[in-house]
């Protein structure tokens, strides 16, 4: 049986879609029995906090991953993505990805090719709607 976590992170804001709906998810994740293995969610809407807490809490995740893990992703997600993907497969973990939004889509910051590389490293990829299962399916 595997052993179902997560990693919480600081959002910044609760005024736009991607922050309410990533920590929808968090709770959901919580009321579902899975454990958190990074800091608690937190709100802090400074760029230093926000930065320190999230890279505090990523380090503290990495150090919890165990064989027979299963651990939920919420992407995209700016910092740490490849370095929690490759320790858990190291480790014998799976990664679950909960796509709420795709960079190439979205801001462009990433090209199709990258961004499809990114989420090979996923075990599970969960998508939000048809046109991103779509999307995905074509690569």
């Amino acid at each position: 049986m595997l052993n179902r976590k997560f990693i919480s992170r600081n959002y910044k804001h609760l005024d736009n879609g991607g922050g309410i709906a990533k920590s929808d998810i968090d709770i959901t994740l919580e009321n579902l029995g899975y454990q958190n293995i990074g800091l608690r969610r937190s709100f802090y809407h400074n760029n230093l906090v926000h930065g320190i807490r999230n890279f505090i809490g990523l380090q503290k995740a990495m150090m919890s991953i165990h064989r027979n893990d299963a651990i939920v992703l919420q992407y995209p997600m700016k910092i740490g993505f490849d370095r929690i993907c490759k320790k858990a497969h190291q480790r014998g973990a799976k990664i679950i990805c909960l796509i709420h939004d795709l960079s190439s889509f979205r801001n462009k910051s990433l090209t199709p090719d990258e961004e499809i590389m990114r989420l090979n490293a996923t075990d599970v990829l969960l998508t939000h709607n048809h046109r991103m299962r779509e999307w995905l399916s074509k690569y």
